[in-house]
């Protein structure tokens, strides 16, 4: 930048570093955590027990989480209605709508819901589901210095951060079996590819049962069947598959 504005003021002619090529930053691997240690990471949270579990559940991005409102939940439909964020901006919490600039609406599991119902109760159609302990809007770094960080260090679960459960969201929803596309309306992506890429690592978590009991179907075996004639058949193993002659532009092939 320093270099550029000295071939703006005519200093320099050109600028020798325009074709460096910058290192890549080193990535972290994504990390996936199991129902168990959901569970163990919820419980270690105390009384924000309920924030994790819908972070880890929902796959709310954490702006999501802050600015939802009462009237936002609908028990009846198991449904969270996500229709505003908020983000600190020089120390002030600035409401708007979500990143991708549209509602959506996500769902609750069975085991969320009742908790949801609780938390809202008493409270008006637009006050805050989950607040600061002062009252006000929950900030990321405050929450995450006083209550995510040492809930990590006491159930033992290493390096972390709060945005990586909206990644374990995706990963428990495609390892349980959801569509795709399903769980990419509900994180609020762009792209179903995004949706794949968080959830890569799912395989890890495949042989977790769920906390409402349920466990994935078993995998298809391996030879494929195919229907003939209202029956089914397996499929010919490659080696006994009748071969297939294409036509070159000058004879049989």
């Amino acid at each position: 930048m320093i270099i550029n504005t000295a071939v703006d003021d005519g200093r320099l002619v050109r600028n020798p570093a325009s074709r460096v090529k910058h290192p890549r930053p080193a990535r972290r691997e994504k990390r996936f955590l199991t129902h168990p240690e959901v569970a163990a990471l919820a419980e270690a949270a105390g009384p924000d027990r309920l924030v994790i579990l819908v972070l880890a559940y929902c796959g709310l991005r954490f702006g999501e989480l802050a600015a939802l409102r009462v009237r936002n939940v609908d028990p009846p439909r198991r449904r969270l209605n996500i229709e505003e964020s908020v983000t600190e901006v020089d120390g002030v919490m600035v409401f708007g709508t979500p990143k991708s600039h549209q509602c959506r609406s996500v769902p609750v599991s069975r085991s969320l819901v009742d908790a949801m119902a609780a938390a809202c109760t008493g409270k008006a159609p637009t006050d805050l589901v989950f607040a600061a302990p002062r009252g006000g809007v929950l900030m990321l770094r405050n929450w995450r210095s006083r209550v995510f960080d040492p809930a990590l260090q006491t159930a033992g679960l290493g390096e972390l951060t709060p945005h990586e459960i909206r990644h374990i969201a995706a990963s428990l929803a495609v390892a349980a079996g959801a569509n795709v596309k399903a769980v990419q309306r509900m994180l609020g992506h762009a792209s179903a590819a995004m949706t794949l890429d968080v959830s890569r690592a799912s395989s890890t978590t495949t042989s977790t049962p769920s906390p409402t009991g349920w466990t994935p179907p078993p995998r298809p075996p391996a030879k494929i069947m195919r229907t003939i004639g209202g029956r089914t058949a397996p499929s010919l193993p490659s080696s006994n598959r009748p071969k297939r002659h294409n036509r070159s532009s000058d004879g049989w092939s």
